[in-house]
């Protein structure tokens, strides 16, 4: 199956996997292992996968609100179809580091408003500020589709700032 199960995301993923070996091949040119390159293009994949689920985890939780004390990390990509977002720590799992076989499971959690912490932490800068785009509706029932596509219209985009720490120091 495809991540997301629709015959759509299939169609795109068959597509690129026909586009990659002669992709590789163009950007190999014969300058050292085809291996080596092939090695580096898949850790450079799974890097922007996992920054992708990052960026996903930081526009789907309540950056205002700290998660339940007691709930368990939730990977990224088990709430991304929810409307209604749990409250709990994100994980972006099986993330590869320098090591040719290492992976960690990144943590994010909304330690105050506005500040996440994401452990380990794996730039190599003191912390990240992100603003991120948003329309601020009211939580209430709808009449129809409609009328929700039409306060989602109505409501102002404003953006929600956050810090992204190695910790919450």
């Amino acid at each position: 199956g495809t991540p997301v199960g629709h015959p759509a995301a299939a169609a795109v993923v068959a597509e690129q996997q026909r586009r990659w070996p002669v992709a590789l091949q163009d950007a190999w040119g014969g300058d050292g292992p085809r291996s080596a390159l092939e090695a580096d293009a898949w850790h450079g994949y799974e890097v922007l996968q996992a920054l992708d689920l990052i960026s996903l985890a930081l526009c789907t939780i309540d950056l205002d609100q700290p998660p339940d004390p007691d709930a368990a990390p939730i990977a990224v990509n088990d709430t991304l179809r929810a409307i209604d977002q749990p409250s709990a720590p994100r994980t972006v799992p099986a993330v590869p580091t320098r090591a040719p076989a290492e992976r960690v499971d990144l943590t994010l959690t909304v330690h105050e408003p506005g500040l996440v912490v994401l452990a380990p932490w794996p730039f190599a800068v003191d912390a990240v500020a992100v603003a991120i785009w948003a329309r601020v509706m009211e939580d209430r029932p709808y009449d129809s589709p409609g009328a929700a596509a039409a306060a989602y219209a109505a409501a102002p985009r404003q953006a929600l700032a956050a810090l992204v720490s190695p910790s919450a120091g």
